[in-house]
């Protein structure tokens, strides 16, 4: 009984040990692992989808430009000759227009000329019958015995005639009104046929306008000018760059992890960056992404750059807002663990 209870203790302090062990060798023994990298970002192609022709370059290399400036403008043959056709065809149309408008025009003058001719000339009319019946009736006022001479039905003739006179002139304004109201509708008319095709190449040549406007490249985001790849007037085929623009800050690191520190790196570890020349100036970041072959680490990146040394391409993700240059050398660093546990593990067995 006492035998098994000193072989309890002994178990359980022999535990305590080990754990004690591992713990001590997991947080003293624990090997950073450093390699090196740039500090970068992302430099895009600036393309068209259509063949253009280089008009003017408003950019040089190493120049800081804003989202939306214009960098370079281009044209296009095809534009320029749509552009012309359709101005010639609306030219064409607008002048046809301006003939039918003035014709319609000039009627309409004529009408109300002899609108205002018709209605003085029965109105003259209408004005000189009543003032002779008024003279007539005056002459006759004091003569009862004398009877207005009247017509075989017992009708006043000139009072008929007035009338006459009276309807001529109410049913010739209405004439006249009629056909001058017909005119101005005409004039007015929104569906006139000269209209409507002028209207649908105004929006065609609308059209071809923002096309060539599209063909001005301007900055996609605000960040400097990289790499010019063309000339004045030179002919640049569809989706060829014209140029290169990159953000002024790093914004990601391309680091080279040897091929035994690989199984140890995984995508979204934290790396710690730091600042080869300057100490100091550190940052944290996340692999966001991580090579698909082993290359040839850049001699730069070597500890001895006459010795050629392979590893696996990563790219960190660094907050926008870092102390670094662009391609400046940076120390990376993360801890790993792997021999500590398998050292923890053998003494477990």
């Amino acid at each position: 009984m006492y035998k098994m209870k000193k072989m309890n203790l002994l178990t359980l302090v022999f535990s305590i040990v080990l754990v004690y062990i591992a713990a001590f060798n997991w947080n003293h023994y624990a090997e950073v692992m450093v390699f090196y990298g740039f500090a970068n970002n992302h430099e895009i192609n600036i393309n068209l989808e259509n063949s253009a022709k280089v008009k003017s370059i408003n950019i040089s290399p190493g120049q800081r430009v804003s989202k939306g400036d214009i960098l370079i403008q281009v044209t296009r043959s095809s534009i320029a000759v749509s552009q012309s056709d359709i101005n010639h065809d609306i030219s064409k149309l607008e002048s046809q227009y301006h003939l039918w408008e003035s014709g319609l025009k000039n009627s309409l003058r004529t009408l109300r000329a002899q609108k205002i001719e018709q209605k003085n000339k029965l109105e003259n009319a209408i004005s000189k019958l009543e003032s002779e019946m008024k003279i007539n009736q005056t002459l006759i006022k004091d003569i009862e015995s004398i009877d207005q001479v009247k017509d075989h039905n017992g009708s006043n003739p000139r009072k008929i005639q007035l009338e006459g006179l009276k309807e001529d002139l109410r049913l010739s304004m209405n004439i006249y009104n009629s056909e001058i109201r017909k005119i101005q509708k005409e004039l007015m008319n929104e569906d006139n046929p000269i209209k409507i095709q002028v209207a649908k190449l105004g929006n065609n040549l609308e059209f071809v306008n923002e096309e060539e406007s599209n063909l001005n490249i301007t900055a996609p985001n605000d960040g400097v000018v990289g790499s010019i790849l063309c000339k004045i007037g030179e002919n640049i085929p569809a989706f060829s760059p014209y140029l290169t623009i990159y953000e002024e800050v790093p914004t990601h690191v391309k680091g080279y992890v040897l091929e035994r520190m690989i199984p140890n790196i995984e995508t979204w570890d934290s790396i710690k960056v730091q600042s080869v020349s300057h100490s100091e100036l550190s940052i944290t970041g996340v692999v966001s992404g991580m090579g698909s072959r082993i290359i040839e680490i850049p001699s730069r990146l070597r500890k001895n750059p006459n010795y050629t040394t392979y590893g696996r391409e990563i790219e960190i993700r660094i907050p926008p807002q870092n102390p670094f240059l662009q391609n400046e050398k940076v120390i990376l660093k993360t801890h790993y663990k792997t021999e500590i546990m398998n050292q923890a593990q053998a003494l477990k067995n």
